[in-house]
């Protein structure tokens, strides 16, 4: 049995999942990484044969047409380690990812994460264009400061500040996404059903584990690498093509007739939808504080952001309230603005981050073991 499970879910995307298992083939020693396919066909298992055979690699393929949240829920099911992470397939390991679970295991800690509103590290693949920056953030690794700290983090305030906030992030949820989570404490949720809900598995998994977890850390080090290609959320997010029906959208689409919308969320794609729709299903399905949820910042950056939207976030915020509050609309709006501020300044620091050209996932791995070594 494997100590750590990474566990990657993977669609139509095999030239960067096979790098990253090379990636992780090579930095570790007490992992298994679980792969569940659900591409248009198995022609990922031939690339990923020598893992296999080697046992590092457990294979998975469903030619079934599945939804991002029942391919991430088919994933757990095979799980074996003692801690467990999910990476994108565009997503690589940090140095010492195996050296933070047995810290965890000797101190008895549930949930590990690394980062809150903004990555220590991330890297875009070749060929990711920014609508400001074009391609100046293409196949380069972005590196922050860190110094190894660690933050234990209270669940409740947690909570609370990411149902005042729905649709900006995971801010300090604990997560299995990007995070090191215990197989007891998964276990735990999964005695009372799925781990993974909503449209968004990450969110949605995420406050589940901040309302089972006892011992919830913050580290201050990058043991996980974000990553970024041209066909991912984050590459669109990049050059602003994230937004658009959830209908023709593959991400909702995919969800088919189970996807009953929340008509207090506004009815179209975008990630802050995407995020607070599965925010609030996981509300719902834990601790039920649905009246903390605060749907006038959803409605403000709704608003704001994706202005051939409106009549969709008018008609949300007609569901959620009879009676709008104006000072709820000014709170929202304050903290958009400040929000806003905050994202501007961290766009004008970003080029005072590290930031060092690398191919590929590998390359970048590589650039951050030097950097910390």
């Amino acid at each position: 049995m494997a100590f750590l499970s990474i566990v990657i879910p993977t669609r139509n995307r095999p030239q960067y999942l096979a790098r990253v298992v090379e990636l992780i083939a090579s930095n570790t020693c007490e992992s298994e990484v679980i792969v569940a396919d659900n591409s248009d066909n198995d022609s990922l298992k031939d690339k990923l044969k020598k893992y296999t055979e080697s046992g590092l690699v457990k294979y998975y393929y469903t030619s079934e047409n599945l939804s991002v949240v029942d391919n991430f829920e088919k994933a757990l099911e095979k799980v074996t380690g003692k801690y467990i992470i999910f990476l994108g397939d565009d997503d690589g390991i940090g140095p010492q990812i195996e050296n933070i679970a047995h810290w965890m295991d000797d101190n008895h800690v549930d949930a590990a994460f690394s980062y809150s509103d903004k990555f220590l590290v991330n890297y875009y693949w070749p060929g990711v264009k920014s609508k400001f920056f074009d391609d100046k953030y293409s196949s380069r690794i972005f590196i922050s400061k860190f110094d190894g700290s660690v933050q234990f983090i209270d669940s409740i305030s947690a909570r609370s500040e990411v149902r005042d906030a729905p649709g900006t992030g995971l801010n300090n949820l604990p997560r299995i996404y990007h995070g090191l989570v215990s197989f007891n404490l998964i276990a735990k949720i999964k005695a009372k059903g799925n781990l993974f809900g909503g449209i968004s598995p990450d969110i949605f998994s995420a406050y589940q584990i901040a309302t089972e977890a006892k011992k919830i850390a913050k580290i201050n080090y990058p043991f996980v690498i974000p990553g970024g290609c041209k066909e991912s959320t984050a590459g669109q997010r990049a050059a602003k093509s994230d937004n658009g029906s959830l209908a023709e959208t593959e991400h909702t689409a995919r969800f088919g007739n189970s996807l009953v919308w929340d008509s207090r969320i506004p009815q179209y794609y975008s990630p802050y939808n995407v995020w607070a729709y599965s925010l609030l299903k996981a509300v719902e399905r834990t601790d039920g504080k649905v009246n903390d949820f605060n749907f006038y910042r959803l409605y403000v950056i709704s608003y704001l952001r994706y202005k051939n939207f409106r009549s969709y976030t008018l008609s949300a915020l007609s569901e959620a309230y009879k009676k709008p509050s104006l000072a709820g609309f000014i709170k929202a709006l304050f903290a958009e603005f400040n929000f806003f501020v905050n994202r501007v300044t961290n766009k004008i620091l970003k080029n005072k981050k590290e930031s060092i050209a690398a191919s590929d996932i590998i390359k970048a791995y590589e650039v951050l073991d030097s950097f910390i070594n």
